[in-house]
């Protein structure tokens, strides 16, 4: 169904579905079993079967599912894939018609290709938790709106204050969650501190979205107990997270997760934690976007290649002018650049000035970035006129700097003759 405003302007479309142990009569026979019940009628098949399998994977194989406090389970969760987010509360303790143990799961959808919902967290996460129902005829009667909390939408600012966090810290813990979303298959979840609070919770949850590229934010998924039936999740938050083998302490930065390799890939690529180590957190928003925006006229559609985010960090950072890139941001750009596959004219416009900007500064290229430039031209034919430029670049650059074999060198005197 629509959400509206308060202006009644349709805002965005958001879609309910709901998971539970129902019972159903047919004739003097009952019945029952886990089925999705009080459904959006329009709710898409591809968000129903998402949302459907986060909430299946949290139904309890046992009566008595607590918390960490020893207290009847009250599971909030997020499960995103590259479509849609799935924002999900479970109640557990509950019991079916036929006296099993059982729960209600409520999960609200959004689609990541509005707008609002991938650049601004109080979308799916600012909203009052009676929203939520507990049974199958409450959930049935929701008017597609969702009624927001009366508290001041959150922002980076006032999240690090309900947390007692600083910038600093800040990094620490986008710095763990990127580790933990691109460590290859089957990564162990890390463990985040938190009280147990929803305030905690959903602010971290802000920080976390909100300091995050938006193709890390379209797959992040979370669950906010340790307790939870399904724990194959990026993020687990927990009272308890000491205790557990990968884990963060949000306020103080200690944490065991973050490994020099890591570490030295996140310098290397820039992107990541740029916003929360030079940025000031109004600016946060517009930074993303922007990263977003270059990384798709580069050529990448999907936002989500690491050499490609690395170009489109420099042309945000330093305004598409790469006069102001250090030496080591020229090298460092045109090895991405060369092993990224792209081939729009912002690509090719952008790659000739990193190497015009080389030449001008008589700077020579490492003896990683050569070789990969001499085995692009090798294996690459012209198609267009940009690219044409970038090529003709590169020949100068081999003939005039480089101490390259004599077939380079013919090559290039025949490319820079035609």
């Amino acid at each position: 169904m629509d959400e509206t405003s308060q202006n009644g302007k349709k805002s965005m479309e958001i879609f309910q579905c709901c998971y539970t142990h129902a019972g159903r009569k047919t004739g003097a026979a009952m019945s029952a079993g886990w089925e999705t019940v009080a459904l959006s009628p329009n709710l898409p098949q591809e968000a129903l079967k998402i949302c459907k399998r986060a909430q299946n994977a949290a139904s309890p194989n046992h009566p008595g599912i607590v918390d960490e406090q020893g207290n009847v389970l009250d599971l909030f969760e997020t499960a995103g894939t590259g479509n849609w987010l799935c924002v999900i509360r479970t109640r557990y303790g509950q019991t079916d018609s036929l006296g099993r143990p059982s729960m209600f799961s409520h999960g609200f959808v959004f689609s990541w290709k509005d707008p609002a919902v991938l650049w601004n967290p109080n979308t799916f996460l600012s909203f009052d938790r009676d929203n939520f129902q507990t049974d199958e005829n409450s959930a049935a009667a929701w008017n597609g709106v969702l009624r927001r909390d009366h508290t001041p939408p959150l922002s980076i600012s006032t999240a690090l204050n309900t947390l007692s966090m600083d910038m600093s810290r800040y990094a620490v813990l986008i710095r763990c969650v990127y580790a933990q979303m691109c460590e290859g298959k089957n990564p162990k979840p890390l463990h985040i501190f938190y009280d147990g609070s929803e305030s905690r919770l959903r602010a971290l949850l802000y920080l976390i979205y909100g300091g995050l590229p938006g193709y890390l934010r379209k797959t992040l998924s979370v669950t906010s107990s340790a307790n939870a039936v399904n724990l194959k999740k990026n993020l687990i938050f927990t009272p308890l997270a000491r205790e557990k083998e990968y884990y963060l302490i949000p306020q103080t930065g200690e944490n065991h997760f973050l490994t020099p390799r890591v570490e030295h890939r996140i310098a290397r690529y820039s992107y990541l934690d740029y916003a929360p180590v030079h940025l000031s957190p109004e600016n946060f928003p517009e930074y993303f976007r922007t990263l977003d925006h270059y990384a798709v006229q580069l050529g990448d559609l999907t936002a989500s290649s690491e050499p490609v985010l690395k170009l489109a960090w420099q042309m945000t950072a330093f305004h598409e002018d790469v006069r102001e890139l250090p030496d080591s941001e020229l090298e460092a750009g045109l090895s991405a650049g060369l092993h990224c596959g792209m081939e729009t004219d912002v690509f090719y416009r952008l790659m000739t000035g990193l190497l015009g900007e080389c030449i001008r500064r008589n700077r020579f290229l490492s003896s990683e970035t050569q070789p990969a430039l001499e085995k692009y031209l090798h294996e690459t034919e012209l198609s267009t006129q940009t690219q044409a430029f970038f090529h003709q670049a590169a020949y100068y650059y081999l003939y005039q700097y480089a101490a390259c074999g004599e077939s380079a060198r013919e090559n290039a005197v025949k490319f820079l003759l035609t």
